[in-house]
């Protein structure tokens, strides 16, 4: 049964809440929390980014925290993904509403990229996924020169339609507002240019493709990096605000599982074993024995969170999530957090369903809703196109990845549901059996089973083999009555499964007290104290 976070909004923090926080308000959030909480909140600037903004690092926990499990919590590697950056505010909000942290450690990261972030509440809103590093996104040997302009000056970024007969878009048949690619095939013909809405200021042919800011922090990472790719930075873990978080990860043994808040989502589809991606050298695929986990908390993420719709995994280049598992060989979880729902098919549309076009979807569902989230086309005098019919107009920016802030709390209390599971699944070590029986001749021979109570293995299979993890030692300590006479009393095992156990045993002789220790700090440590008589 899995034991439900109870969430009380009406706490000082959250009251007359009723939009997104930026990052003044996410800092002041984080500090009051520490403020309320000095026992069992430690919160830490980890890096500053280029734009002069403090990366938080937000500790849950009590006691000797680093040798206790530990659950990684990480919003804003893409600064686009709004949503991501609230619920793992929201997440360490809930966790702080229940006392039960003795044997739980939350190490929680709410926003990675808030140079990215901050765009979606300036006064000129674009989609942004870079840093505020300056680039030559381009490469022409000059730095943001050819940003986004806002033609229409509604202060948003939205798209423009160039009246072009050599161009491949024409209007979806169903709705004359979405644009869509023409198939030949199906004798259809592109009526239109579709680009970003902007000037081409470096008159290179390319528009809006050098703007302010540089690297994606999502493209950054070392597993499959995009070299030479836009956004990806000029080599692997290029930026302050991602090497602060690795390196701080890397230090944290107690680790045992990552979830990340990104535009993906690998819980509603899972990472699945696939034998030539995990036999090659360079490991393209979640290994066998560590399937059945990820294939578990996916079960457990469609049982706590409603399914309609969900979205699907699509392989990250240089993405955290994938870095999470294939280089840091831990349990990594990703998801977007909300997607959009079907709605029906309005009384002038030829088809009774939207299909696999995303935009058409949204529309559909945001007119249900009654949201004004589309930008009708208008015409502009556009310098670049002389004579030509130019619109400017689309779906607003960050509409289709950020609901109505009305719905934030729901998604948050879902997914504290889900992150409840999580947490309940992972490894706790424990003695269990412990036997003591009379050997003869001075003797005594002691026996224990080493269980673990919890669903997950005490690390990744790919953790054992790469040894980014730390084993379980055992450790027997003796008064000096007392020698082993069979058995070593320090070894190592280097993983148990979840709800398995290993039996341990030791001849021993003389008279005296006992301690035997068995952990590693993602599964926590136990000890069984006994005098030998």
């Amino acid at each position: 049964m899995l034991t439900v976070f109870v969430l009380s909004f009406q706490c000082d923090l959250l009251i007359g809440q009723n939009n997104y926080r930026d990052y003044d308000s996410m800092t002041q959030v984080l500090e009051q929390l520490q403020n309320n909480h000095p026992d069992r909140v430690q919160l830490e600037r980890i890096a500053t980014s280029p734009g002069g903004h403090n990366i938080w690092k937000l500790t849950i926990g009590s006691g000797d925290i680093e040798n206790k499990p530990a659950l990684a919590i990480v919003g804003g590697v893409d600064g686009a993904h709004i949503l991501g950056i609230e619920l793992a505010l929201k997440a360490a909000e809930s966790i702080l509403e229940q006392e039960d942290t003795d044997n739980r450690v939350f190490h929680i990261f709410p926003n990675l990229n808030p140079d990215a972030s901050e765009q979606y509440f300036s006064s000129l809103q674009y989609e942004r996924s870079e840093n505020g590093k300056e680039t030559d996104l381009d490469r022409d040997g000059a730095i943001s020169e050819d940003g986004f302009d806002d033609l229409n000056g509604d202060g948003m970024i939205t798209m423009m339609r160039v009246a072009d007969v050599t161009g491949g878009w024409m209007p979806h048949p169903d709705d004359e507002r979405v644009m869509v690619k023409a198939d030949p095939m199906k004798g259809e013909k592109g009526r239109y240019r579709l680009l970003p809405e902007g000037r081409d200021r470096d008159q290179d042919g390319e528009f809006n493709e050098d703007p302010p800011g540089g690297v994606n922090l999502n493209k950054n990472f070392t597993f499959r990096h995009p070299s030479f790719e836009f956004g990806a930075g000029e080599f692997p873990v290029s930026e302050n605000e991602n090497r602060a978080l690795l390196d701080l990860l890397f230090e944290s043994f107690n680790i045992y599982a990552v979830l990340t808040f990104s535009p993906n989502n690998n819980l509603s589809n899972p990472w699945t074993y696939n034998r030539s991606g995990a036999s090659k050298r360079v490991i393209t695929s979640i290994l066998e024995e560590d399937a059945p986990v990820f294939q578990s908390v996916s079960e457990l993420y469609k049982e706590t969170v409603p399914q309609e719709n969900a979205s699907g995994y699509q392989l990250q280049p240089g993405g955290f999530a994938e870095w999470a598992y294939f280089h840091y060989a831990r349990y990594s979880f990703t998801t977007d957090g909300w997607w959009v729902p079907d709605a029906p098919a309005g009384e002038n549309e030829t088809t009774t369903a939207a299909g696999d076009n995303s935009d058409l979807k949204f529309l559909r569902w945001a007119e249900s809703e009654g949201l004004n989230k589309f930008t009708e086309w208008q015409r502009v005098d556009h310098p670049d196109f002389p004579g030509q019919s130019v619109e400017v107009g689309g779906i607003h920016p960050f509409a289709a990845t950020t609901p109505p802030y009305s719905m934030v709390d729901s998604l948050s209390r879902q997914t504290m549901e889900f992150i409840t599971g999580l947490v309940d699944m992972q490894p706790d070590l424990s003695f269990e059996n412990i036997s003591t029986e009379d050997a003869g001749s001075g003797l005594t021979r002691i026996t224990l089973d080493l269980h673990n109570h919890g669903q997950m293995p005490t690390s990744t299979e790919l953790g054992t083999r790469t040894q980014w993890v730390r084993p379980i030692n055992i450790t027997l300590e003796m008064d000096d009555g007392v020698d082993v006479a069979s058995g070593r009393p320090r070894f190592q095992i280097e993983r148990l499964e979840g709800r398995a156990s290993k039996q341990v045993s030791w001849l021993l002789r003389g008279r005296g007290d006992i301690s035997i220790t068995a952990g590693t700090p993602s599964a926590g440590f136990t000890t069984h104290q006994q005098a030998i008589r």
